[in-house]
């Protein structure tokens, strides 16, 4: 007779995950995997069997679902008929890496190479491949090579970081990010870097990192998301004014480096400047930034204040009564 309980049982079964999805009278539908390889995927790829940008999306969520086997056929015949051949021989290329077809993964990025040339993809899937032949492989000099082609490439970026900390530690993973920092159009690992520097107390080195990629910045909405969110986190109120404010477009850049910038300029006691920058962010009318905004006009109000009027709020007193307090506080002076 087995000891153990119900509840141990329980927590031992393996819980069935369900996808979902909303048939036609806009209802939702809930699906085993089974049920979803079966029957989901192959009614979609019949759907956008002759639309490329339709089927890559399609396929690229069945890959995060886990789903490989499934799309093989569709991954080649994307292959075939996309515009962007990158981009169908990417996807291709991941999913005969996660089957186990290494030799044709080969073939077909060293065939795509050879048509296109290199790209930052196309290397670090070569990277991928000594690794899933030899787990002990050196792909640094891959890595490295992709990243000169492509040196905002997240993924790529953070291996070739971590692959150098593995190696020297913290030293070694700044090194990387220091040398990622020189090629050419790379703005994130100087993000990256700007945060350990922050983390670490240094300042001033994040912040002339940050400098360096400013013309990048006033063309990218993204890249000063990066600076002005790593720039909040640490309290950099001042700084992030002197050196975003005369940046900041908001058709550019976009309404959350707007709703950074005009914390820091509340907690600064720039409150004119502050409405000012989120005047188009509320004409949005977006309930989510309108929370956030709200919450910000609520610390400006607390902050503008006279110290007795917060005190008469707080002990219930009206306000009919402030003008004697102010009287009195000006009879001191």
């Amino acid at each position: 007779m087995s000891d153990q309980t119900p509840t141990d049982t329980a927590k031992q079964e393996p819980q069935e995950q369900f996808l979902y999805a909303f048939n036609d009278k806009g209802q939702r539908v809930r699906f085993s995997r089974e049920q979803w390889a079966k029957h989901v995927i192959p009614q979609n790829v019949k759907l956008h069997w002759k639309n490329p940008d339709a089927l890559f999306a399609l396929l690229q969520q069945a890959v995060q679902g886990g789903f490989y086997a499934e799309i093989e056929q569709a991954a080649w015949h994307l292959q075939e008929i996309d515009r962007n051949l990158e981009r169908g021989t990417s996807l291709l290329a991941h999913v005969l890496l996660r089957l186990g077809k290494l030799d044709e993964c080969e073939q077909l990025i060293d065939e795509f190479i050879d048509v296109a040339g290199p790209t930052g993809n196309m290397l670090a899937g070569k990277a991928k491949l000594m690794v899933e032949r030899n787990k002990d492989a050196d792909v640094s000099e891959q890595l490295r090579e992709a990243l000169k082609l492509s040196p905002n490439n997240e993924n790529t970026l953070h291996w070739y970081a971590l692959d150098g900390k593995k190696k020297d530690g913290m030293d070694g993973l700044k090194a990387r990010l220091r040398e990622a920092c020189d090629f050419p159009g790379s703005f994130l690992p100087q993000i990256r870097l700007g945060g350990i520097l922050l983390e670490e107390g240094d300042n001033e080195g994040a912040i002339e990192l940050y400098e360096s990629i400013l013309d990048l910045a006033r063309r990218d909405g993204n890249i000063l998301l990066g600076i002005s969110s790593a720039m909040a986190q640490y309290h950099l109120t001042e700084e992030m004014i002197d050196m975003l404010a005369p940046v900041y477009n908001f058709q550019k850049h976009g309404p959350y480096v707007g709703m950074n910038l005009a914390q820091a300029m509340t907690d600064a006691g720039r409150h004119s400047d502050a409405r000012q920058i989120v005047k188009p962010i509320r004409a949005l009318n977006n309930p989510q930034f309108n929370e956030y905004l709200d919450t910000m006009d609520k610390q400006e109000e607390r902050r503008m204040k006279p110290w007795w009027q917060m005190f008469n709020a707080a002990a219930g007193i009206e306000d009919e009564d402030a003008g004697d307090a102010e009287a009195g506080e000006g009879g001191e002076q």
